[in-house]
């Protein structure tokens, strides 16, 4: 199952109640949980919804003043955004 915050793949954790699986995205730490009558309830991080806030203020990736190859290098990008939604300077 591919994770809705970062596309990665999730790893099963555990069950619910009703036996539907709680899966954890290992990249981004996104949980879902599969309940009663096909009911998922996703969790987002924070952070990634604090990273998502400081990349919309820095702008277009060109006015970074290089602190796109930090953000691409550290892997931020590929954390908190799905392929189609990753900003590319070029």
């Amino acid at each position: 199952m591919s994770c809705p915050t970062c596309d990665h793949t999730m790893e099963r954790i555990g069950q619910t109640e009703v036996g539907g699986g709680i899966y954890l995205c290992p990249r981004c730490g996104t949980v879902k949980a599969h309940g009663y009558n096909g009911n998922v309830t996703t969790y987002y991080p924070k952070l990634v919804g604090r990273c998502r806030e400081f990349e919309r203020q820095l702008g277009v990736p060109g006015d970074w003043h290089g602190l796109y190859d930090e953000w691409q290098t550290r892997g931020i990008a590929e954390s908190i955004n799905t392929p189609e939604n990753r900003k590319d300077p070029r």
